[in-house]
């Protein structure tokens, strides 16, 4: 369950629910959200397929994974909205499931698929990307994105520009153990070599690590 309102946020109201009696307990607690969204639980990876069509065709596309928010042991969901630590992913999977999502609405709607989208997914426990939202628009892993080879923002202009023969590759290589770092108030950084750090250990921006 999830507050429904227009521009809420999944970290409002949201937590898991396995019978009836706790969705009527959680909505009485919460008096101020008048409409809930009820789907199915995913217990699996939280990812975001990032895509750029210019006249049904796909110009570039890259996915990163949520794996930390700001303030998530805050709430019961542990998602507040925005990322502070996610990675860039190479996963077909979730390129072609985030792509068939946008190709689908185009078809229905008869028009070519144009356009900058963002499609979040989430994986059940087997696995299996399955499409929760669909945003027109840059995330908060577009930087990223870019220092990895996936520069959505320059694609996007080099395409309203004519110069589409200037975007290169569709679907860039990320390096296999990178992170996204990000702080409320710092600039975001992508590290392409990265490992968990142990106690009394750092990482720099260069990704070079010391005691």
């Amino acid at each position: 369950m999830r507050d429904y309102a227009d521009a809420s946020s999944s970290g409002a109201g949201a937590i898991k629910v396995e019978e009836f009696e706790q969705a009527y307990a959680w909505a009485y607690l919460n008096p101020e959200i008048e409409n809930f969204m009820v789907a199915e639980h995913l217990p699996g990876r939280n990812l975001a397929c990032c895509m750029l069509f210019v006249d049904d065709e796909l110009l570039k596309v890259g996915c990163y994974e949520r794996v930390e928010y700001f303030g998530g042991r805050l709430v019961l969901s542990g998602m507040t909205g925005n990322i502070c630590f996610g990675r860039l992913v190479n996963d077909a999977p979730t390129r072609a499931a985030g792509e068939s999502a946008i190709r689908t609405i185009a078809r229905q709607l008869r028009e070519p698929a144009h356009g900058l989208f963002t499609v979040d997914l989430r994986e059940t426990k087997e696995g299996d990307p399955k499409v929760t939202e669909i945003n027109v628009r840059h995330t908060a892993a577009t930087s990223a994105l870019a220092a990895g080879g996936a520069n959505l923002a320059e694609a996007q202009l080099l395409a309203a520009l004519g110069r589409r023969d200037e975007i290169g590759e569709a679907v860039p290589t990320f390096a296999e153990e990178n992170a996204i770092l990000r702080d409320i108030d710092g600039e975001p950084i992508w590290l392409s070599d990265y490992h968990q750090p142990a106690v009394g250990e750092y990482v720099g921006r260069s990704g070079v690590r010391g005691g």
